[in-house]
């Protein structure tokens, strides 16, 4: 007699869900050092890009001596998972995104994203 593989469904691996938490997270961006424009507007773009829905920007500032000071402060609350079995947190990126302003501003385009760090 043949018998066909044998599957075994352990009923507790689907019940286990992953445990969620909330954080409120408190971002303080305070300058970017090494610009190389010399004379130019700035401004950062912050983006949860998983536990939840965040956008908000900096103020616009201008370049000084290759620097560039936001000193602003953004709050919001990021959701996160993590399995029972570890208990190690899930990744939650949050991306900051410098752009700057130019002419084209006017013409309703978004500002072209100078650089991204995640």
């Amino acid at each position: 007699m043949l018998e066909g593989p044998r599957v075994r469904f352990d009923i507790m691996n689907i019940m286990i869900k992953k445990k969620k938490y909330k954080f409120q997270v408190d971002l303080e961006l305070e300058e970017l050092t090494a610009v190389p424009f010399v004379n130019a507007v700035l401004f950062s773009k912050v983006h949860l890009l998983d536990g939840g829905k965040f956008v908000d920007h900096s103020s616009r500032e201008e370049v000084r001596d290759h620097t560039v000071k936001w000193s602003a402060r953004m709050s919001f609350c990021a959701k996160m998972t993590a399995p029972p079995s570890t208990g190690v947190l899930d990744p939650c990126v949050c991306r900051v995104s410098v752009r700057k302003m130019g002419r084209h501003v006017i013409s309703g385009r978004t500002q072209p994203s100078v650089s991204t760090k995640r």
